[in-house]
C-alpha cells in the first residue's frame, strides 16, 4: 500500500505580531511588548508518503520546503522609537526546510502482541530566533543551527497497552534552538 499526501500553501498575514521596544523602569534600558505590525507571507509545500510494502512494515518519509518572510513594516530597533524595516526579513522560528522519516518493522509475539523495532529521523534546517535576523555586530546573525536527530524505539503493544524502551538522539549531538553567530547561547542574552 502507497499513500502520498501532499499541499502547495500560500499564507497571507495582516497585523502579524511584533516585538516593540519600551523604555523600562523596572529593567533599565528596555522592556519588549508584542504589537501588531504589517504584513508577511509564507509559501511553501509540504508531502509526506506512507509506504507499506506488508502488513508487518512502515516506512514513512516526509518533507517541507517553506519560505516565510515579512512583506512591510518596521519594529522599534531601540528606546528612541529608531525603526528598522522588516521588509525581507524571515520570520522567527520558521525553517526553510524540514524533514523526516521512520521505519518500522513488526513481529507477532502470540495472538493479540506485537514487538517492534522502529528507527525515526528528523532534519530541521536553520531559522532565526527573532527579528531583526542580524545585529549590530558584524557578521552576527540570530540563527539556529540545523539540527539533526536519530532514535530507535523497540517495544510490546496490544490494543489496550503498550510498553517501550527507547533511545532519543543516539548521535549525542547538541541541538541548538537559537544561537548567536553560530555559537551557543550565553545564559544572558543582549543583542
Amino acid at each position: 500500500m502507497l499513500t502520498v499526501n501532499s499541499a502547495l500553501f500560500y499564507i497571507d498575514w495582516s497585523d502579524i505580531q511584533v516585538d516593540r521596544a519600551i523604555t523600562s523602569l523596572i529593567n533599565p534600558p528596555a522592556e519588549f511588548i508584542v504589537v501588531n505590525g504589517k504584513q508577511a507571507h509564507s509559501v511553501g509545500i509540504e508531502a509526506d508518503v506512507y509506504f507499506r510494502p506488508s502488513n508487518d512494515w512502515d516506512v514513512v518519509l516526509g518533507g517541507s520546503l517553506a519560505n516565510a518572510q515579512y512583506d512591510n513594516g518596521t519594529i522599534d530597533s531601540s528606546t528612541n522609537g529608531l525603526g528598522f524595516p522588516l521588509r525581507g526579513q524571515r520570520l522567527p522560528s520558521s525553517p526553510p526546510l524540514l524533514l523526516n522519516a521512520s521505519v518500522e518493522k513488526r513481529f507477532v509475539v502470540v495472538d493479540g502482541i506485537q514487538a517492534y523495532l522502529r528507527g525515526e529521523y528528523n532534519y530541521r534546517g536553520n531559522s532565526f530566533g527573532d527579528v531583526p535576523n542580524t545585529i549590530a555586530a558584524p557578521g552576527a546573525d540570530l540563527r539556529s543551527g540545523e539540527s539533526e536527530n536519530l532514535n530507535f524505539r523497540v517495544g510490546l503493544r496490544s490494543d489496550i497497552w503498550e510498553l517501550q524502551a527507547f533511545v532519543t538522539n543516539v548521535t549525542d549531538r547538541y541541538q541548538s534552538t537559537f544561537t548567536t553567530n553560530g555559537r551557543r547561547p550565553s545564559p544572558i542574552f543582549t543583542p
